[in-house]
């Protein structure tokens, strides 16, 4: 199956193409290596930092349930007051993108409509931008320094809306892993009340669950019936909460999917992933300009490996 792909894709002259069905593969942890070895000392450094943060008894008790189950509510860590204020943000582009019927969709998910693509392109995306500030919270980061035993790097923030599409579920409506490097975690807040499966909740199985499910070399996205005999339903974990509510999952380790919305439901999304830098794809530049007032593990967060002056 990985062949044929390949063969498909050298077919079509995409090397992109091919390069990503590769990374997606267990060879991504041998990429990863080549990639850190030019730059071990910035690695090592990162490393070394990332030992040195210490975190309060809350977040301790969060980091140890992270690496239990792969999940974390952060409710009670996350600023309040940041939330509600990137909350009505959040609104106010849905209200935006509506009036002028932009719809911004994902060419492959058609059940998508991002709405954060004007910030990414323009001189606001800067780390005082409210979606970003919301990602680079101390309690966030210092857990996941912790966590990847190595300085997190936050690759992306998007901020979607899920609406209905069909009945015929495809891509990350369908159970999957992140393989976009060796380690994936991404923190996740509501924007729209979540509070039954109408709302299409983010689902995700822990990480001792999601071991059992088969899958081949070259990993798809699996239906229901694909899961095998060893996962029950009852091992999916639906994530129901009003606006406002956040979370962090490890999505590299944790089976998960979402965006089951049903007909005349929405669900506004924002996610922020992190993995550590230097990261395996060279275009996973986040693009993120340094402000002021950053603390040193902020800094360093968004710090580009591949772009060191």
């Amino acid at each position: 199956m990985f062949f044929q792909r390949v063969k498909t894709t050298l077919q079509k002259k995409s090397l992109g193409a091919v390069l990503s069905a590769v990374n997606k593969t267990s060879f991504r942890f041998v990429i990863k290596f080549f990639v850190t070895l030019p730059l071990l000392f910035y690695v090592l450094a990162r490393k070394r930092f990332a030992r040195s943060v210490r975190l309060s008894e809350a977040e301790g008790r969060s980091l140890q349930q992270l690496r239990d189950t792969g999940f974390v509510n952060l409710n009670d860590l996350c600023s309040r007051e940041l939330l509600k204020s990137v909350e009505d943000l959040a609104i106010a582009k849905v209200s935006s993108a509506k009036l002028q019927k932009v719809t911004q969709r994902n060419t492959k998910k058609e059940f998508w409509v991002r709405l954060l693509d004007e910030d990414m392109f323009s001189d606001r995306w800067t780390a005082d931008n409210p979606f970003i500030t919301l990602g680079l919270q101390e309690p966030v980061l210092k857990i996941l320094a912790r966590y990847f035993s190595d300085v997190p790097y936050l690759t992306s923030v998007f901020l979607s809306l899920s609406i209905y599409e069909s009945d015929s579920f495809k891509h990350s409506q369908l159970w999957h892993q992140d393989r976009d490097d060796t380690s994936v975690v991404k923190l996740f807040a509501y924007f729209t009340d979540v509070n039954s499966v109408e709302h299409g909740p983010f689902t995700f199985m822990n990480k001792e669950t999601s071991r059992k499910v088969p899958n081949s070399f070259v990993p798809s996205h699996l239906r229901d019936d694909q899961l095998g005999s060893q996962v029950m339903p009852k091992d999916f974990v639906s994530v129901l909460g009003p606006s406002c509510s956040i979370f962090m999952v490890d999505t590299s380790r944790c089976y998960h999917m979402g965006s089951r919305v049903h007909e005349g439901f929405e669900r506004l999304l924002y996610t922020a992933a992190f993995t550590t830098s230097p990261p395996i794809y060279r275009n996973f530049d986040n693009h993120i300009r340094a402000t002021e007032n950053l603390t040193v593990l902020q800094k360093k967060s968004i710090e580009f490996a591949f772009n060191r002056g």
